[in-house]
């Protein structure tokens, strides 16, 4: 059967229900195999707002000590945490925002924040990538997390401004190609 990706958690089909069972999923195309053993996840047939707001208890309680500037920097941040598991809800393409987060001090916990995105989101820990400032490195940098099925791309410490053609093209585009590296073909 064909498979479109691997995913480590339990993530939600396009009709929104979630996939909890490890192995291949025929309605999603994709193959789940677990990150970590979370146990059985209870997903009520008729959820009610009184079991979202139980949910989202849980999910943000290890981010209550990190100093958000304000409520809609908390909303932000935990928007940016939610689109992952949203991202097949939103049709075929599964186009995301890029989240910028920022911090006027240094050791605020920005970088942990951002981890704790890729971890939860994807199951495993994201690589940090450096400032990449040439059009063409980015492209390169990008198209291999496209082939690696990278969903989250953390760039850590990043200063000055984040522009440019390869950017916009990955954040607009449902279906990317580029040459791969050190070979005279696309993928």
């Amino acid at each position: 059967p064909p498979l479109r990706g691997l995913v480590r958690i339990p993530t939600l089909r396009e009709d929104g229900s979630l996939i909890t069972q490890p192995g291949y999923d025929r309605a999603s195309r994709l193959y789940y195999d677990p990150s970590v053993d979370i146990g059985r996840i209870e997903v009520p047939a008729q959820a009610t707002r009184a079991d979202a707001v139980a949910a989202f208890d849980v999910l943000s309680a290890p981010f209550a000590d990190l100093p958000f500037a304000n409520e809609a920097s908390r909303a932000n941040y935990f928007a940016a945490l939610l689109t992952l598991f949203a991202q097949p809800l939103l049709g075929r393409f599964g186009l995301v925002p890029i989240t910028m987060v920022t911090s006027p001090d240094p050791s605020t916990g920005k970088s942990w924040a951002c981890e704790a995105i890729g971890l939860i989101g994807e199951g495993v820990r994201p690589a940090k990538r450096g400032t990449l400032y040439d059009q063409s490195e980015w492209q390169k940098s990008l198209t291999a997390a496209a082939r690696a099925g990278s969903r989250f791309l953390l760039f850590d410490n990043h200063t000055g401004h984040i522009a440019g053609r390869e950017l916009d093209r990955v954040t607009t585009a449902g279906k990317i190609a580029g040459r791969v590296l050190g070979e005279s073909r696309e993928e």
